[in-house]
């Protein structure tokens, strides 16, 4: 029967690695072949430093790509949250400031319609188409004031401000509409 040992085994002398063989020779001795694999072992030692390297270097520039994403997400959270803001202040200045006067306007052309009979024909109904283009501007303004940032969406939240949003699309558009929204 024959057996095979093999090993490497590093010289420290020489700083060299052979790969040794033995076998049972057939008059009953021992037969030794080596081979230097000093070279192959440099290669290999070399490849699993570089695969060390480009480990570290990976896992570095995970941790660098995860601090951008989550700082991207809060960055991206701070716009949204200024832009809400904005829109808020538009809706209110829109329906306190704007809104305020489009009322002073329709008041004081309601005043003149009261007193239309006075007026030429021409005159009284040129009245009456502004106080129509009031009251559509009004209702416009009322419209994107509340589309810009819905007062429901602070007072109840957002389900039941959503459902008003889709109730009032459909009711403007003539376009049916529902909202299908999980618990």
């Amino acid at each position: 029967q024959r057996v095979s040992i093999q090993f490497e085994h590093y010289y420290l002398p020489w700083q060299r690695w052979y790969d040794v063989r033995v076998y049972p020779a057939n008059d009953g001795g021992i037969s030794v072949f080596y081979q230097d694999i000093t070279e192959r072992k440099r290669i290999e030692q070399a490849l699993e430093e570089a695969r060390l390297e480009l480990e570290s270097r990976v896992q570095t520039r995970t941790a660098e790509l995860q601090l951008a994403n989550q700082e991207l997400r809060e960055l991206s959270s701070r716009l949204q949250q200024l832009q809400d803001d904005e829109r808020r202040r538009l809706a209110r200045e829109l329906h306190d400031s704007v809104g305020q006067l489009l009322a002073a306007l329709a008041m004081n052309i309601s005043v003149v319609k009261s007193e239309a009979h006075k007026l030429s024909g021409e005159t009284a109904k040129r009245v009456a188409e502004n106080a129509a283009i009031v009251d559509q501007l009004s209702s416009e303004i009322r419209t994107l004031s509340h589309l810009l940032h819905p007062p429901l969406l602070d007072e109840v939240g957002l389900p039941f401000a959503l459902h008003w949003y889709v109730e009032g699309f459909a009711e403007r558009s003539g376009i049916a509409a529902t909202l299908d929204m999980p618990e």
